[in-house]
């Protein structure tokens, strides 16, 4: 798969679990309801599902961006990084992926 391959697949599959958290009950648990307001994903529905690292600045052409901040995730080999605004529900503005094979990791 390629980078983009990837972020779309783990944006997919997170939305797809924030929805099932939405939804309330799963295999007889009961879950506390995260709404998705207008289907975007919130920081809020990402704090409590995907496990992450903050980070104290985002990489690339949001380094200078005060009105965002960054989220790192691990996985397929991959480091992902997403980028939520400030503003208001603190929607997901972007997922940036990074190969762990090569030496791009600049914070």
């Amino acid at each position: 798969m390629t980078p983009i391959s990837n972020a779309l697949a783990i944006g997919a599959f997170m939305i797809a679990s924030s929805v099932a958290i939405a939804s309330g009950t799963h295999s007889g648990n009961t879950h506390e309801a995260h709404a998705i307001n207008g289907g975007a994903f919130t920081y809020e529905v990402f704090e409590y599902t995907v496990e992450h690292a903050d980070l104290d600045t985002c990489p690339g052409e949001h380094a200078a961006n005060e009105d965002v901040f960054c989220r790192l995730t691990l996985a397929s080999d991959a480091a992902h990084v997403f980028v939520f605004s400030y503003d208001g529900d603190q929607a997901l503005q972007a997922v940036l992926s990074f190969d762990l094979s090569a030496d791009v990791l600049t914070f």
